[in-house]
């Protein structure tokens, strides 16, 4: 059954990789994009596999979350651990 997925991220530097990056998202499933950097995805992916396969196209300074609005999941890349923790103790309230 396919996931709803968002995807929102920050490239420290964009250059080509936003190309990159936003044809991957693309490539997971029925996508459209709704800013400049976040994306709805019905994709067979869940939030983690999504984020290790994007991962790649990321550096340290990037930054990638993803939510799964289907199975109430979340995953990032690179997050804060101060905003990590504040999703994470708030995610299911």
């Amino acid at each position: 059954m396919p996931n709803n997925l968002f995807f929102s991220y920050e490239l420290a530097e964009q250059e080509n990789r936003k190309e990159q990056l936003d044809k991957a998202i693309q490539n997971m499933g029925n996508s459209t994009p709704l800013t400049n950097n976040c994306w709805y995805v019905n994709s067979p992916l869940t939030a983690d596999e999504a984020t290790r396969q994007l991962s790649r196209y990321l550096t340290d300074e990037d930054i990638l979350v993803v939510a799964d609005t289907s199975n109430d999941q979340s995953a990032w890349f690179n997050l804060e651990e101060k905003k990590a923790r504040r999703v994470t103790q708030n995610w299911k309230m």
